[in-house]
């Protein structure tokens, strides 16, 4: 399989039943389940946190898809569903905002953006898998902060040969990646990513 084949079947993660609509219910450890209520419009997604048919929160986010896919994912091993809302598109990549539930305070709060066609939960990194040109593609490797917001901890670029294997597999310039990580990363056929997750297709 010639490498541009393979990674445009990587798919750029899915189209929403509705757009611009999503009902995400929500089970909460330890907690009373919550329903988010997401509505895309103009430049703008407005997500209402419900709990037993009262509001608790509200999200206004800027969007350039209102009718792209917020979905829940567990993006930092806590247990509890996040929420991550499309925010840009493009050729290749798609841009999400990663926002984290705070079971102390209950709430949901902005921890930063992922880009890729892929994404994955990597302990105790936030992994993207993004396209680079029409043969080449990209692990972008995000920590936590104390503070609870990402910061790209370094990532890892690769080429791909005919048969999907990588032709070069390095550290990006002015990146240090630890050594166990590059060599289970290099040896990966496009498209594996550990704890990968994505909206429903």
């Amino acid at each position: 399989m010639k490498p541009a084949a393979l990674l445009a079947g990587v798919a750029l993660l899915g189209a929403p039943a509705r757009a611009g609509e999503a009902r995400l219910p929500v089970a909460i450890p330890g907690g009373p389940s919550l329903v988010l209520e997401a509505r895309g419009a103009g430049d703008r997604w407005t997500i209402r946190v419900m709990e037993a048919g009262v509001e608790r929160q509200r999200l206004s986010i800027e969007t350039e898809v209102p009718d792209g896919t917020p979905f829940l994912a567990d993006v930092n091993g806590d247990g509890a569903p996040d929420l991550l809302v499309p925010s840009f598109t493009g050729n290749a990549n798609a841009v999400f905002e990663v926002w984290t539930w705070r079971p102390a305070v209950r709430r949901f709060d902005r921890a930063g953006e992922v880009s890729g066609i892929a994404f994955g939960w990597d302990r105790p990194w936030l992994v993207s898998l993004g396209r680079d040109g029409c043969c080449g593609a990209a692990y972008a490797f995000q920590a936590y902060r104390p503070d609870g917001q990402l910061d790209e901890a370094f990532s890892i670029e690769v080429g791909l040969g005919e048969q999907g294997q990588p032709s070069r597999c390095a550290p990006a310039p002015g990146t240090q990646v630890p050594d166990a990580v590059l060599r289970r990363y290099c040896a990966f056929r496009l498209g594996t990513l550990p704890g990968r997750f994505g909206p429903a297709r």
